[in-house]
């Protein structure tokens, strides 16, 4: 039968966008010529007869042919055999509209199938490489939303290097460090450019959740990545490069066909047909109508087909002797538009994917609908991306690695002889967790990597042989020693039948158990190891009749122990220890932490209220319990008491008084003054200040400091110890205030004058603007001070008494900028200055 196949798409990787839910309209027109498709070319699948088509060929404007498939090599006979040597891109002539060529070609005698090339286009636990920013493999803010891989790696296994998932996407980063060691050495461009693949982020960063090198210390750690601690090799990856797609179009066909030839048996394939065909980054009606009605393409489906009948087998389709399966798994992401279809995932013969964030709902921009598969984690999820980096990316395309990385650790597991990929198949899907999700999302169970392992087994766990049970408070307490299951694995979980009715206990069955209430509890705890947990919220003072059974994960149930008989005590108050060794006492300068432990007997839950004694104490809560800060500056001197109040749930409470102390605060004495400083040189000097004060209290003081004239000098504090460092000629004012935590202080007042000793006089600023300082040593003398300018006149003449700390000030404000000579008499001789007027 003739089909012409107008499906309206181009294939894009999974961009998180968002799109209102769409509903399929009657009937859909089509503008074959938008930018979803590559012009001037189609796909035709002819019949073996093709006699006589080259020149109907040619009268329907085709300009030349090249062929889908390569076809060629090992396995060219059942490459054949499934038909995909029919596959063909036809160039016809530009003259031509691409809905006259469709219908055309698909007239001819010859011709089975003829449809559009759809354009490709971007977008968007224990080890040591784990994090909390991996949630999605262990989910620490809400447990149990998550792949449940970290018992699968404890128990069965980590990854096995003979596994090949083949990442059909961008290219992989294969030299990234957290990567190549389990990358192939081989790897494939199929995007229509020239030379190598190309390494892009998202199909880097999808190949890293799937194997990045576990437990090495770097980055992150794949699901199926192995152990590198130790020595454990994970699952293999090859890159199939199908985007950046040049522009000639979509050769994803050809890489899924060439993966399964190449011995990939799992195909992970985070992209699909993209229905914004202007890429403007909006869908208008008529693009959401196509979406509603998109199915995948024929071509698209036959190398689907042929990936899923040939991986792992020969030419004639049998299982090879070397290989972990008869058959491959392909995933498909279910697409970003928030829409009820999708294609290729909404095709049945592949696992589609849906996305959920770690709060368990799905993810807003997710497609669901009846044909979503299962759910995975896809929002916020970190992974490797270029240029050895790390990162977090969105979408189902983040979600569906997770289900190729556990499908690969199933695969490492049970792969071998006569294992199938529909055995994968249903592992992975019936062992998923139909309960974290709600259904009325439509996005399937959740990935479950430990359910799918245990899927269908019938191992049996132990029984229970040295159970022991205590009352406290309201809660009951029991311990035994862990055994194993039949597998000889620790059991998964036990469950609890109680009553106040001893003989409804000892009728109660798993299913029948009327008059009891029930309580289960997962086991994380190795064999021989105590078990140990509480029952909680039951009545005070009241007995109990209980036995305690083990099961599985897959529900397989131990013999129940006898019925013990235990009662509930009354309810305890809580308890707050002050971990602080004497008396609380501070000075005003310090500030003490103390440590207050506050537990709860009965293990309720608890409030705790606090009064503070001042306004120096403040407590916190911190990690390892509570902590109380006093800060004794932050209030006056004395005595107080804060008044801690612990309340537990049901309304037992227990107040602590919490005294304290702080210290009368007692000011810096003053030792000795600091004297006036004549510097001789530009050499600098220090001060140590724990010669001229003290402080009674021990106190490290702190040293405020004013300096009239910064240009003479520079004074810093380091500690006690003060540095000067002089500048320039001239006098200045220094004040040091030495002060303690309550700014309490004692003060230094004094002189600091810089000169050379071979200078009797000093004249300073000069150049001057306002004022010139005329002084001499640090001795004070009577001088004549004389300024004459330039042309001989005077215009300064007076006596002084001045010195180097007592400087002559005289305004020059008024003079004429120029060059003026300042002469200074004293002692029976005249010294002579020239300075500039500005």
């Amino acid at each position: 039968m003739k089909k012409i196949l107008f499906i309206l798409a181009s294939m894009a990787l999974l961009s998180a966008c968002v799109s209102e839910e769409i509903a399929p309209k009657d009937s859909q027109t089509s503008d074959m010529e938008s930018a979803a498709y590559v012009p001037g070319q189609v796909y035709v699948k002819f019949s073996n007869d093709t006699t006589g088509l080259t020149k109907s060929l040619k009268a329907c404007g085709v300009a030349s042919m090249e062929r889908v498939f390569t076809i060629g090599g090992k396995y060219e006979a059942r490459q054949r055999a499934f038909g995909l040597h029919k596959w063909y891109t036809v160039t016809y002539s530009s003259d031509l509209t691409m809905t006259k060529a469709l219908s055309d070609l698909s007239a001819l005698e010859g011709v089975e199938i003829v449809e559009p090339v759809r354009q490709i286009a971007s977008a968007k636990i224990e080890f040591n490489d784990w994090s909390d920013a991996l949630w999605g493999l262990h989910n620490v803010e809400n447990a149990g939303i998550d792949i449940n891989v970290a018992p699968v790696w404890e128990h069965y296994t980590v990854g096995d290097p003979e596994i090949i998932v083949a990442v059909v996407d961008e290219g992989v980063d294969v030299n990234h460090p957290d990567l190549k060691a389990n990358c192939t050495t081989k790897h494939y461009n199929y995007s229509g450019t020239a030379g190598g693949i190309t390494a892009g982020d998202h199909g880097t960063h999808v190949a890293g959740t799937i194997a990045a090198v576990s437990n090495n210390g770097k980055g992150v750690c794949g699901i199926a990545g192995g152990d590198h601690a130790k020595k454990k090799k994970g699952v293999k990856i090859t890159s199939y490069q199908i985007l950046p797609a040049a522009p000639t179009g979509n050769k994803s066909p050809d890489a899924i066909m060439a993966a399964a030839d190449n011995g990939a048996l799992i195909c992970q394939n985070s992209w699909g047909y993209n229905y914004d065909k202007d890429y403007n980054g909006q869908l208008d009606a008529a693009e959401r109508a196509d979406a509603a009605q998109s199915v995948i393409s024929q071509l698209d489906k036959e190398a689907i087909d042929y990936f899923i009948t040939f991986a792992g087998c020969d030419e004639a389709g049998n299982q090879l002797p070397d290989s972990p399966m008869k058959g491959g798994l392909v995933v498909f992401a279910a697409g970003n538009d928030g829409f009820t279809n999708a294609a290729p995932a909404n095709y049945e013969g592949v696992v589609a994917v849906g996305a959920i964030g770690p709060d368990g709902k799905r993810a807003d921009f997710s497609n669901y609908g009846d044909w979503v598969d299962i759910a995975a984690p896809g929002v916020n999820v970190y992974s490797t991306i270029t240029n050895e980096g790390y990162g977090f990316q969105d979408g189902t395309s983040m979600a569906c690695p997770h289900v190729s990385g556990v499908a690969a650790l199933i695969l490492s597991y049970y792969g071998g002889p006569g294992f199938t990929a529909d055995m994968l198949k249903e592992r992975l899907l019936k062992g998923a967790n139909s309960e974290k999700l709600n259904p009325k999302e439509k996005i399937g169970p959740l990935l479950d990597a430990y359910g799918a392992m245990t899927y269908g087994d019938d191992i049996m766990p132990g029984n229970i042989e040295d159970l022991e049970v205590s009352g406290r408070g309201n809660s009951l307490d029991f311990t035994w020693t862990q055994v194993a299951d039949e597998g000889n694995k620790p059991v998964y979980g036990a469950m609890v039948i109680y009553s106040k009715d001893k003989a409804a206990v000892e009728a109660a069955t798993v299913k029948e158990y009327e008059g009891c209430s029930v309580f289960t509890q997962e086991l994380n705890t190795p064999v021989g190891k105590k078990v140990s947990f509480t029952l909680p919220r039951l009545e005070f003072t009241t007995t109990y009749y209980c036995k305690v059974l083990n099961y599985t994960y897959s529900l397989n149930y131990s013999d129940a122990t006898e019925v013990i008989t235990v009662e509930t005590t009354v309810n305890s108050v809580p308890e707050v220890e002050i971990l602080h060794d004497g008396d609380i006492v501070l000075y005003s300068h310090e500030k003490k932490i103390v440590h207050l432990n506050v537990s709860e007997p009965d293990g309720h839950d608890f409030t705790v209220e606090y009064t503070p004694g001042s306004k120096a104490d403040v407590l916190n809560k911190v990690a390892s319990g509570y902590t109380l800060t006093i800060t004794g500056n932050a209030d006056e001197s004395g005595s107080y008491v804060g008044k801690m109040t612990v309340k537990d749930e049901y309304g037992a409470s227990a107040t602590v008084d919490i005294p304290y102390t702080i210290k009368l605060n007692k000011a810096p004495v003053k030792l000795q003054d600091i004297g006036d400083m004549f510097l001789t040189s530009m050499t600098g000097f220090e001060l140590d200040m724990k010669d001229y004060v003290d402080d009674p209290d021990g106190e490290k003081l702190r040293y405020d400091i004013t300096i009239g004239s910064t240009q003479v000098m520079y004074l810093s504090a380091n500690g006690d110890v003060l540095y000067g460092t002089p500048f320039e000629n001239g006098v200045t004012d220094v004040e040091i205030a030495a002060c303690d935590a309550r700014n309490e202080k004692a003060v230094f007042k004094f002189k600091v004058l810089v000169n050379e000793s071979s200078e009797p006089v000093s004249v300073y600023p000069n150049p001057v603007i306002d004022y010139v300082n005329v002084g001499t040593l640090d001795k004070t003398e009577s001088v004549e001070i004389q300024i004459v300018s330039s042309t001989g006149k005077t215009m300064y003449r007076q006596t002084s008494e001045v010195s180097g700390y007592e400087p002559a000030r005289i305004d020059v404000s008024g003079y004429t900028p120029g060059t003026y000579s300042v002469r200074v008499t004293y002692g029976g001789k005249e010294y002579k200055k020239t300075v500039v007027k500005l």
